[in-house]
């Protein structure tokens, strides 16, 4: 797959995501929390899913004693400000590889309530 074929691939994802969380959302979490991805850079980013299936897909290796959680839209809007808050960001429905769309919380949240999180 070239760049501009990830690309669209990325975006499609994004528009999925952005889809299902007009009504429930997916993540992975343990005991700890939910499932926190860092860069070398140390941007930590909580990995997000349009669906059950594809969230407990990616319950394999480290990940094999995880479980899947729904975030109903009602109580998205507020984790999100809270997620900005402390600086986490969004991958937006990552590939098996954990490649996809990386945006903050708080551009999220924006786009979920259409109102800017310093209004």
């Amino acid at each position: 797959m070239n760049e501009d074929e990830e690309n669209r691939e990325a975006e499609r994802r994004m528009n999925r995501l952005l889809e299902a969380a007009n009504e429930k959302i997916w993540l992975i979490r343990n005991d700890d929390g939910p499932v926190l991805l860092e860069d070398e850079d140390g941007r930590r980013a909580i990995p997000l899913w349009p669906d059950e299936v594809s969230a407990a897909a990616m319950l394999r290796g480290n990940w094999g004693s995880f479980k899947t959680e729904a975030i109903e839209h009602r109580h998205l809007v507020g984790w999100l400000e809270n997620l900005s808050d402390e600086g986490v960001d969004i991958a937006a429905y990552p590939d098996r590889d954990l490649n996809g769309y990386i945006l903050s919380a708080a551009e999220l949240r924006e786009i979920l309530s259409g109102e800017p999180l310093d209004a």
